[in-house]
């Protein structure tokens, strides 16, 4: 298991990289209660824009986190466990944090906004993963005015 866990996890990052986004992954277990952490870090120019955490037992899911940064700055996060989904923006923050939802109402994506740029993640069956630079139109903010 831990090594088909690790090949996944290889295969994200490669295909993280042909989007603007770098990411990296780390697993820990847990040999008291044979949970497993996944840690998906994803970077875009050189920022921490999301942290995805989730905890596994058996074949089974049992905790999700997701944390949307900016410049590495928490700006909101989306948490999983036992059915229940929980959204949170940080208090303070200069972003904003927007949902989007298909006609299913099921969450379509998380957009973060600030002065002069734009982020967004999408969302499949629960899982977050950064927007590719061009559904975002990525610019140079030098160039922005």
């Amino acid at each position: 298991m831990k090594t088909l866990i690790i090949l996944a996890l290889s295969c994200i990052s490669g295909i993280a990289q042909e989007i603007g986004i770098q990411s990296v992954s780390s697993v820990a277990t847990n040999a008291e209660s044979g949970d497993i952490r996944v840690t998906d870090t994803f970077t875009r120019g050189g920022q921490t824009n999301l942290i995805r955490i989730t905890v596994s037992k058996g074949s089974a899911v049992v905790f999700r986190f997701h944390q949307f940064c900016h410049h590495g700055e928490p700006v909101a996060s989306f948490s999983w466990r036992d059915g229940l989904q929980s959204f949170h923006t940080y208090p303070g923050t200069p972003y904003s944090a927007n949902l989007e939802f298909s006609p299913s109402k099921d969450v379509r994506c998380v957009m973060l906004q600030g002065r002069g740029w734009f982020d967004g993640f999408y969302n499949t069956n629960g899982i977050y993963y950064p927007a590719p630079d061009s559904d975002l139109e990525m610019k140079d903010l030098k160039d922005v005015k």
